[in-house]
C-alpha cells in the first residue's frame, strides 16, 4: 500500500486479547446466553463507540450487510449505488437486497480503492444516487474529494 495509508485501523491480530481474557470472557457469554443484540458486551461497545465519536446513539449490528442495509432504508436511498468492483460480495448484495442498483467502479491499481477519475466517468454518463466507500483493510478511501462533488 501507498504511505499515506500509514496511520490505518489496524484489524486482525493486532486487537487479539490473552487467552485468559478471552476465556474468561467467553465463559462469561455462554454462561448469560446472549451471544448478540443488547448482551452486555454489546451495550458496552456501543457506549465506547459513543464516547469515542462523540455522537448520541450508536447501534452494532451483527454483520455489514445487515447494517448497509438497514442503513441505505434509514437514508431514504433510492436509484443507483456506485461502489467499488473490489470488495466482498456482501457489499453488492446489501445495496441490491435493499431494493437499490449497483453500479461498479474501478479501483486504482495502487490503493485498491474506488478509481476517483472511473467514478467521475460514470457519474458524468449515468444517474447515480448516492457513492459507497469501502474501506479495506483498514485504509480509507479518498472521501475528501469525493464529499466535495456536487450533488
Amino acid at each position: 500500500m501507498n504511505d499515506k495509508n500509514v496511520n490505518a485501523l489496524r484489524i486482525g491480530q493486532y486487537n487479539i486479547d490473552t487467552w485468559n481474557n478471552v476465556e474468561k470472557a467467553f465463559k462469561d457469554i455462554f454462561e448469560r446466553q446472549y451471544y448478540t443484540n443488547q448482551g452486555p458486551l454489546t451495550n458496552k461497545l456501543e457506549s465506547k463507540l459513543k464516547n469515542i465519536f462523540g455522537v448520541k446513539h450508536v447501534i452494532c449490528m451483527a454483520n455489514e450487510t445487515i447494517a448497509l442495509m438497514i442503513a441505505a432504508k434509514a437514508l431514504g436511498l433510492q436509484g443507483r449505488v456506485l461502489c467499488p468492483a473490489f470488495a466482498p460480495a456482501e457489499i453488492a448484495l446489501s445495496i441490491m437486497w435493499a431494493g437499490l442498483e449497483v453500479e461498479l467502479c474501478d479501483i486504482d491499481p495502487e490503493t485498491y480503492q474506488m478509481s476517483i477519475p472511473h467514478a467521475k466517468d460514470i457519474i458524468k454518463k449515468k444517474q447515480v444516487d448516492a457513492i459507497l466507500c469501502v474501506h479495506l483493510w483498514g485504509y480509507h478511501p479518498e472521501n475528501e474529494e469525493i464529499k466535495n462533488w456536487p450533488e
